[in-house]
């Protein structure tokens, strides 16, 4: 079982604290009507089955935070943007994921939940047992930090970008050298995983 979460101690899900944090919604945007039919991909299921069930997964996801971009939290590795949110929440809020372990009917009374992410929170606490391995989840989450680091690497194109329209080269060098980084970071991480 897992203890109190909160930021700034020693919770798996919370290994940056706030200030080193990049904004929650750095990577968040207003839904679209896109958005609004997108499907939650299937690792992104796993890993919300996995947040829910705890144990060997919660491990996992902490051995996972030291392989996250700088200034990234756990909640940023779901690409769909309610899960995110949601997990985000549950993560930042001291004891907030014990408290839906416990009852989650609170959280479906409260309203607001994506109907999505509530019908894999509903599986996933109804089941007697996962509809995955422990290796499809390894791969679902390693697929999802590498994913991080693409957006992550494309944040970083468009400083390049700004700064090359403002003529700032200096800016610019100091940019392009973290994407240098950044893509290094993603070849490694990629040859650790292709390893396994």
């Amino acid at each position: 079982a897992m203890g109190k979460s909160s930021v700034g101690t020693s919770s798996p899900y919370s290994s940056r604290s706030r200030k080193e944090r990049v904004s929650p919604n750095a990577f968040s945007k207003s839904l679209t009507l896109n958005d609004k039919f997108k499907l939650i991909p299937p690792s992104e299921r796993m890993l919300l089955a996995g947040i829910v069930r705890g144990s060997i997964f919660e491990q996992m996801f902490s051995e996972a935070q030291k392989d996250l971009p700088p200034g990234m939290a756990l909640a940023d590795i779901w690409d769909y943007l309610p899960a995110r949110e949601w997990v985000g929440e549950l993560l930042e809020q001291p004891g907030l994921l014990e408290k839906f372990r416990a009852t989650p009917e609170i959280f479906w009374n409260k309203g607001g939940l994506d109907q999505q992410v509530r019908s894999v929170l509903t599986e996933t606490l109804l089941g007697e047992s996962l509809s995955f391995s422990m290796e499809d989840f390894r791969g679902a989450l390693s697929k999802n930090i590498f994913k991080l680091w693409a957006r992550f690497s494309q944040r970083i194109k468009t400083a390049i970008a700004e700064a090359e329209g403002k003529k700032d080269a200096g800016l610019q060098m100091q940019w392009m050298k973290e994407y240098l980084d950044v893509q290094r970071k993603m070849k490694e991480f990629t040859n650790l995983y292709d390893e396994e």
